[in-house]
C-alpha cells in the first residue's frame, strides 16, 4: 500500500513536472537568446516571467491537488482490486501529497535559477545542487522512513519530507551562487 501511494502520487507529480519544464523552457529560450546579445536586462526580465509562470502552474497545482488530490489519486486506482486495499493506497497517498505540496514551490525557483544559468552557461552549479539535493534525499529518506538517529519511524511520509528538505536545499544553494557569485 505505502509504495503503491507513492507510485500514484508520484504519477500526479510527473505531470506537474512536465508542465513546469514546458512553461519554464518557453521562456527559456528567450533567456538564452538575451544573454547571447549581452542583454542582461532581458535576461533578468525573463527570470521574472519564469518565476510569475511557474507559481502560477504551482498556485493551480496546490489548489488542484488540495481541492480534488482524492479524485486525482482514485484515478489511478481504478480496477478490479480489494476496496480495502485501495482504502489503504489512498490514504498513503493522501499523506505522501499533502507533505510533497510543501516542495513543490521550492522545486520551481530551483528549476528557474537552475534554467537561468544554464541558459547563461553555467553548467557546474545546478549539476552541483541537483547532485547534492539526491544526496540529501538519500540520507533523509534513511533517517525519516526507517527512524534512525533517533527521529521518528516516518515512513512514506518520512520519504515525502526528505523529498521537500532536499528541494529547499538545492534552492538554498542556487539562491546563494546566484546572488553571491562574481
Amino acid at each position: 500500500a505505502q509504495m503503491s501511494g507513492v507510485a500514484v502520487t508520484n504519477q500526479l507529480m510527473f505531470v506537474f513536472n512536465l508542465t513546469v519544464f514546458g512553461v519554464l523552457s518557453g521562456a527559456g529560450i528567450f533567456g538564452a537568446q538575451f544573454y547571447g546579445a549581452g542583454d542582461m536586462k532581458g535576461v533578468r526580465n525573463i527570470f521574472r516571467i519564469k518565476i510569475w509562470l511557474g507559481m502560477l502552474v504551482t498556485a493551480a497545482a496546490v489548489i488542484l491537488c488540495t481541492a480534488k488530490g482524492h479524485a486525482l489519486i482514485a484515478v489511478y486506482l481504478k480496477g478490479e482490486g480489494e476496496k480495502g486495499l485501495a482504502d489503504l493506497i489512498m490514504g498513503e497517498a493522501g499523506g505522501y501529497l499533502g507533505i510533497l505540496l510543501w516542495g513543490l514551490a521550492p522545486f520551481v525557483l530551483a528549476q528557474c535559477y537552475s534554467g537561468t544559468m544554464r541558459e547563461a552557461g553555467e553548467m557546474q552549479v545546478p549539476m552541483r545542487a541537483g547532485v547534492l539535493a539526491v544526496i540529501v534525499n538519500l540520507i533523509g529518506n534513511w533517517v525519516l522512513i526507517y527512524g534512525h538517529l533517533g527521529c521518528p519511524e516516518m515512513g512514506v511520509r518520512g520519504a515525502a519530507l526528505a523529498t521537500v528538505i532536499s528541494r529547499y536545499v538545492e534552492l538554498g544553494i542556487l539562491v546563494y551562487t546566484a546572488h553571491h557569485s562574481e
